[in-house]
């Protein structure tokens, strides 16, 4: 329908999957290896004429038509693909792919774009991502630390710690960074 300019959907989900104990702590992800939520979607549209790309990221909290489920917050395709298939015993990959294939459905229910390609990355392969490319360069105005990362309820503590300025984050601390509430 797009013709040959391409749709790619991004998915960033919070799965524990592939990390051990260890590394959820180190990481302060909890160990929670029940939960698969989408907190991060975008679609990344590649023109086939050689315009500039465009990113349209989705709030995950905008609320939406799920195709099958009814109404509910965006973040909530993945996870109602992931746990239908999960229901029917089917392996971990074939819940991945029942909550990639829910949340393109999604994506298409709302805007009608036709998704090319995905691309999915948990809270590990962020972390090991980070690393890779040798971090970011953030610059805060205020210091993040278990002092200033906490919601109304007295949690959400991130494992951020980080100075007012310019810093060069990666793996735990890029992680944290983009977990704060």
């Amino acid at each position: 329908p797009d013709g040959s300019s391409q749709n790619i959907l991004l998915i960033g989900n919070d799965t524990r999957a592939g990390a051990s104990r260890a590394e959820q702590k180190a990481l302060h992800i909890g160990h929670d290896d029940q939960t698969v939520n989408a907190d991060t979607m975008m679609v990344l549209h590649i023109p086939s004429n050689g315009t500039p790309p465009t990113l349209v990221s989705f709030p995950r909290d905008s609320w939406v038509s799920i195709p099958g489920h009814g109404r509910a917050k965006i973040n909530a395709s993945y996870p109602d693909g992931y746990n239908a298939a999960m229901d029917h015993h089917l392996g971990e990959r074939a819940a991945e792919s029942a909550g990639i294939i829910q949340t393109i459905k999604t994506i298409h229910a709302l805007t009608g774009l036709h998704i090319d390609h995905y691309m999915q990355v948990s809270l590990l392969g962020f972390y090991r991502i980070s690393n890779a490319i040798g971090g970011v360069t953030v610059c805060l105005n205020h210091a993040q630390n278990a002092t200033t990362d906490r919601d109304a309820y007295g949690s959400g503590y991130s494992g951020i710690d980080l100075p007012a300025g310019v810093s060069v984050i990666k793996g735990a601390q890029a992680l944290a960074f983009v977990r704060q509430r």
